[in-house]
């Protein structure tokens, strides 16, 4: 694949600042993207929002639905996301991205013809493997097609394909997904990304590295090993990366369980949950994303750590949010403090991707990004679904008294022609266990608070002139 990738990009030479600066294309660039980024997030959001239908078909534990949800795409994506990112500085952006986006629409389409885990978790893997190369790119990509004060607020705008993804989840779970089950609504939401992938490689193009800072040298390469050192050197990278990798840890912790909450506790059918995951997350994502790049952009004019500071205060508001959320014997109450937790919490993501950007050379923004990224998908998508659902298997174990929770409740419901007594107890246990989880879910974000306001105190001295 990183041949292809790699052929792909090497054709096609930057174009001149000048031929890319009207307002048209930047209207077609931010455009793209955006679908780009709408069917990027649709094949991660989908799993979840179909989970409880993947694990009763399947007959999946939770601890193996975590497993999809999270190491069977974070650890490829991982793996693929710093060479990509390496390619990304050094050939063209554009080629990079539509290559990518191709190949992870078809790994997506893939997972509906999965017959067991072993497949699921090998076609998982396949979308891991192309939507390791599209943020770094793309990010990379608008730190060169737009000037520092602005970057903020236009990945916020590119960004919105996430909550719109939620959206788009969410009519594909409720009418594909109900009428024709969870592999039609894979495979429906696999095939469009490969036109996306096309219209990105004809019409946009690359714009010269570095020309909106004053350092269009990027024909000298950066190594990689100096580009790595040079972002590790910096307390503030660090200390933001790592930030942020505890808010991904709490968020797909979450994600991979939000529509089976409402489902095995509050008894809603799957297009009821589907249709509540696409709503809240639509909606929490466009307030925060936008508030956070916007806002951020905002305040930093009068002090450059508010792009620290506004996460920090987010983050808190949040923890309380979800920790109540999840205590509700109400439905909608539930949801509605689940919507504050998620516009307090998505404030963390485009200021942090603007710091990471005017910290690194701009010969390495991929790189850096890409290592920002890594973090968060190894932490966050890596381990958060599957501390989650081993912590729900253990609280479910804990709340049965029939015997082995697992062996008798496959897929969280006790086998055809089980008793009476038998059924309502494995309902019961993977209730409790799945609420208690999920309880505890958002605590490490109170560090990641912390750790926020840590950073504001080198940001000013490693981002230098650019302040």
């Amino acid at each position: 694949m990183s041949n292809i990738v790699e052929t792909a990009a090497s054709v096609t030479p930057p174009a001149k600042a000048a031929d890319l600066s009207s307002p048209r294309y930047n209207r077609v660039f931010i455009i793209l993207l955006c679908l780009a980024g709408l069917f990027n997030f649709t094949d991660r959001n989908l799993f979840p929002v179909l989970a409880q239908s993947i694990k009763q078909d399947l007959r999946l534990s939770d601890l193996e639905l975590g497993l999809l949800g999270g190491p069977s795409f974070a650890f490829v994506y991982a793996l693929a996301g710093l060479p990509l990112a390496r390619l990304a500085d050094c050939r063209n952006r554009v080629r990079i991205i539509a290559v990518t986006t191709v190949i992870w629409s078809i790994f997506c389409t893939t997972c509906g013809l999965a017959q067991n885990f072993v497949q699921m978790l090998f076609a998982r893997a396949g979308v891991g493997i192309g939507e390791a190369g599209f943020f770094p790119a793309t990010t990379s990509l608008v730190g060169d097609q737009f000037p520092a004060e602005r970057r903020a607020s236009i990945l916020s705008i590119i960004q919105l394909g996430s909550p719109a993804s939620t959206i788009f989840c969410a009519i594909l779970a409720a009418t594909i997904g109900t009428i024709w089950g969870w592999r039609a609504a894979l495979i429906a939401a696999g095939l469009p990304g490969i036109l996306i992938g096309l219209a990105i490689w004809v019409m946009l193009k690359e714009p010269t590295r570095g020309a909106l800072d004053g350092e269009a040298t990027a024909k000298v390469d950066l190594p990689w090993r100096t580009a790595i050192a040079q972002l590790l050197r910096q307390p503030t990278f660090v200390r933001v990366t790592i930030a942020a990798a505890l808010v991904t840890f709490c968020v797909n912790a979450i994600a991979v369980f939000y529509v089976s909450y409402f489902v095995r506790i509050h008894g809603w059918t799957l297009a009821q949950g589907g249709y509540a995951f696409g709503v809240i997350q639509c909606i929490a994502a466009t307030v925060g994303l936008l508030a956070g790049g916007f806002g951020a952009d905002w305040l930093a004019r009068r002090d450059a750590r508010w792009r620290c500071w506004l996460p920090a205060i987010g983050l808190l508001f949040a923890t309380a949010a979800y920790i109540t959320a999840f205590q509700q014997s109400q439905a909608l109450v539930a949801a509605g403090f689940i919507l504050i937790g998620g516009m307090c919490l998505f404030t963390f993501y485009t200021p942090s991707i603007a710091i990471v950007q005017d910290l690194a050379d701009p010969r390495s923004r991929a790189t850096a990004v890409a290592i920002f990224l890594l973090t968060g998908t190894l932490l966050g998508v890596g381990i958060g679904p599957v501390a989650a659902g081993f912590a729900s298997d253990l609280f479910a174990q804990r709340h049965f008294d029939q015997g082995s929770f697992l062996a008798l409740c496959p897929g969280g419901k006790a086998l055809p022609g089980a008793s009476d007594i038998l059924s309502n107890a494995c309902m019961r246990a993977s209730a409790i266990g799945l609420t208690s989880a999920l309880t505890i879910s958002p605590i490490p974000l109170l560090l990641s608070s912390a750790i926020y306001v840590y950073a504001s105190r080198t940001l000013k001295r490693d981002r230098g002139p650019i302040d």
